[in-house]
């Protein structure tokens, strides 16, 4: 008498292993490929915001001091300018000036004038006056700015790690000024450097030297000799 044996359909113990092994190693392959893929649109995009931030924020900054008729006081990471001669009158006065600082708080870079530009006219001209050469390159004079009852303040960037200012002299004596912004945004991180130098017709009114009269009512001081700039 003859016995047959049948084969049960399915996989053995060792072929389901392998089998989980193969599946697990593929989809562990492709999630490393995502996150892979993922990661490095992340970062283009990152490095494209710091770019375009970076370069909106140092095309501004030397575009106002290029634009200014002075630089006052000035350190590491806080500059002064005299913006415009409003009553082009060649004396400064306090509502005419303004403060680049950074918040290290907050990370942001900021220009604080002392006088917002809704301050009521009556209350500007009660509170407005002249500013020395020699409180404007005092060291105390971003703080007189910032802490005016008026002041009003502009963020100019965000995500700001590092400000840095140096100039070629001191105070109303700088011609040249090096600045320096270095802006992070998750793992991206740059630095944007440029020089730049206040409008000459604000040169000569620091510099000791002869007065002519050149038909405003009072006289107003005059180079008499080429400055010569140093680059820092």
């Amino acid at each position: 008498m003859s016995r047959s044996r049948t084969r049960r359909a399915g996989f053995t113990l060792a072929e389901t292993l392998l089998a989980s092994i193969c599946v697990a190693s593929v989809l562990g392959a492709g999630t490393a490929m995502v996150m892979a893929v993922s990661y490095s649109t992340a970062k283009a995009q990152s490095d494209a915001t710091v770019s375009v931030q970076g370069n909106g924020v140092i095309g501004r900054v030397t575009r106002q001091i290029r634009s200014a008729r002075l630089v006052g006081f000035h350190d590491s990471d806080e500059i002064v300018l005299w913006s415009t001669d409003t009553n082009t009158n060649d004396l400064m006065e306090l509502s005419e000036t303004g403060v680049l600082w950074t918040d290290t708080a907050s990370k942001q870079l900021k220009w604080t004038v002392p006088f917002a530009s809704t301050t009521a006219p009556a209350v500007l001209a009660a509170n407005d006056r002249l500013v020395a050469f020699a409180e404007f390159e005092a060291g105390v004079f971003p703080t007189t700015v910032r802490a005016s009852a008026y002041a009003a303040t502009m963020i100019y960037s965000s995500d700001v790690t590092a400000f840095n200012v140096t100039a070629n002299a001191a105070g109303t004596a700088a011609d040249v000024v090096s600045i320096s912004v270095s802006i992070q945004n998750g793992d991206s991180s740059s630095e944007f450097t440029s020089q730049a130098t206040p409008r000459a017709p604000a040169d000569y009114l620091a510099t000791p030297g002869g007065s002519t009269d050149d038909g405003n009512a009072a006289n107003r001081e005059r180079r008499l000799e080429t400055r010569s700039w140093n680059v820092p």
